[in-house]
């Protein structure tokens, strides 16, 4: 968007120009020309105040911070994990956080630690509600943001496309996700805007901070740079995804949305050749230097092999933008194109009735045209509900399908809180196989005494490990580590096994002490009644 600065000449220079043409017309005795296309404003079109845009997208933020999942197992082990070693001095690292590569940053890690840090020294809660605190800071400043966001769009693009962006934001299932996701691609929403990216560019303070952290002079972004680039396996190690993965991704966290959004290229090139608009305020961008950042960012990662739906987080505002333009310029077709060439007579805009001394506008006179958003309101109204049913679809989906883990978690609090685990100062272990990459992070354990531990399954790569209990444990180079994601099999902790004379002869007493035995659930399919023939599937 263009810098509030443009905004501010472009509002002075609408001012001056109509206190030019107050004066035109009381010099030459003629009534002011009305103009060709009415804005929304001079039609009295309804649309969200800033205030009210910012309570709903504020809503719609704290509804995420909580209940949305935690998608991506690097907001895990990259993020909240090295932020619980920061406040409690316990968590675990990737190889990203060892000082030999360094690829991360411990400044950005630091943003949202002191707060929670504040929150936890005035309070004293507990661990999961520092989690929660977090995650509803992270949904604060996402709808300030988007609010700013919001008004430039009114301003750039004219007041209706800016509240269908809105409306598609609020709904969008994408920025349900994002928006309080613990990653940078999703802070980069906030602290992209022409402002905010002067201030978050100067990156000494990162380069100071960061090398006080590793006790070693370091650039995380150049290192994360070099690694992708021309490491030796680069991020093609940790899997690689077919073209059409985007379009997929975006048509589920965003709908027609989205196929909007990708053809908004053609469809302002359409309107600029067919339909007579007037011309753009001089202040404003043209619509290729405003929309070039999204196909610059789907240009770019369209084409990588290894993909993932974090990648695509810093334009999902651009999505929203570029499919509420398609659509405005769709009713815009059908305005001229399908009721002008219906022959059908349409209204005018209503005007004032004039005052007893004026004369009625004569033929020399004539009112001015109808305006499209008048004759449009079905393609509107029928889209925004139908994109808002599918993203609130796709939300619900999500919840109710992926939220298990944080459930799951949850009762270890409630659990030591009732006392129905008493630990009496003894470490308790939580074991976790193939399904470590769900675990939401150390805040759901109720304290330092509970520890997760990985045991050995199908999975092949290298896991993360516990930082040192050394105070100096950010600058420590951990054993075991690598950057080819080589499996490290000390990670695993023994399980317990079934004693083998026990598990092949039944001794009473010893057998349910020495041998470990695993669930076997006989399940039932909600879609058929339990009267008649059954039926079942066991698992």
């Amino acid at each position: 968007m263009a810098p509030s600065l443009r905004h501010r000449n472009q509002a002075n220079s609408r001012k001056e120009l109509k206190k030019m043409n107050s004066k035109k017309s009381s010099k030459s005795g003629r009534p002011e020309e009305v103009p060709v296309n009415p804005s929304p404003s001079e039609i009295d079109i309804v649309y969200p105040s800033g205030e009210t845009a910012f309570k709903a997208l504020l809503s719609a933020r704290f509804c995420a911070a909580i209940w949305s999942n935690i998608s991506d197992c690097d907001e895990t082990y990259n993020y909240w994990e090295p932020s619980h070693y920061l406040l409690f001095g316990k968590g675990f690292e990737t190889w990203e956080y060892s000082p030999q590569y360094a690829l991360r940053s411990y400044t950005y890690l630091l943003l949202h630690v002191i707060p929670a840090w504040f929150y936890h020294r005035l309070l004293q809660p507990n661990r999961l509600l520092i989690f929660y605190f977090s995650r509803c800071l992270l949904g604060l400043l996402c709808a300030a943001c988007e609010v700013y966001f919001y008004r430039s769009v009114c301003r750039e693009f004219g007041v209706h496309v800016g509240r269908l962006t809105l409306a598609f934001m609020v709904f969008g299932a994408g920025m349900f996700v994002a928006s309080t996701a613990y990653l940078p691609s999703s802070f980069s929403i906030s602290v992209n805007l022409p402002e905010l990216a002067l201030c978050w560019s100067a990156r000494m303070p990162m380069v100071k901070i960061d090398s006080q952290y590793f006790g070693r002079l370091v650039i995380a972004p150049y290192n994360l740079f070099m690694y992708n680039v021309f490491g030796k396996g680069g991020p093609n190690l940790y899997g690689t995804e077919p073209w059409h993965f985007y379009l997929v991704n975006g048509l589920l966290n965003f709908n027609l949305v989205f196929v909007c959004a990708l053809v908004v290229g053609p469809a302002l090139l359409i309107a600029h050749y067919v339909l007579p608009c007037r011309p753009r305020h001089p202040h404003c961008l043209p619509y290729a230097l405003s929309l070039a950042p999204f196909y610059l960012w789907i240009l770019v990662f369209f084409f990588q092999p290894h993909k993932e739906e974090r990648f695509l987080f810093p334009i999902y505002p651009l999505i929203c933008l570029c499919g509420a333009l398609t659509v405005d310029v769709g009713q815009k077709l059908w305005f001229r194109y399908v009721v002008g060439a219906s022959g059908k007579s349409v209204k005018p805009v209503k005007q004032p009735s004039a005052p007893a001394t004026e004369k009625a506008p004569s033929a020399g006179n004539p009112q001015p045209p109808a305006h499209y958003l008048r004759h449009t309101i079905w393609i509107t109204l029928p889209t925004v509900a139908i994109c808002s049913l599918l993203g609130a679809s796709r939300i619900l989906a999500l919840y109710k399908g992926y939220h298990a883990p944080f459930d799951v978690f949850m009762e270890f609090s409630k659990m030591a809180a009732e006392g129905h685990i008493p630990t009496g100062g003894r470490p308790i272990n939580v074991c976790m196989g193939k399904e470590w990459y769900r675990f939401p992070s150390s805040f759901f354990l109720p304290d330092s005494n509970w520890n997760l531990k990985f045991i050995q399954s199908e999975f092949r790569g290298q896991l993360p490990k516990e930082y040192s209990g050394l105070p100096n444990a950010t600058m420590i180079i951990p054993e075991d580590m690598n950057d080819m994601n080589l499996e490290e099999k000390k990670r695993y902790v023994s399980t317990m096994l079934s004693h083998r004379l026990l598990r092949a002869f039944y001794i009473p007493g010893l057998s349910e002490s020495y041998c470990t035995y695993a669930s076997y659930n006989l399940l039932q399919s909600t879609r058929f009644s339990l009267k008649g023939r059954g039926h079942w599937a066991s698992g």
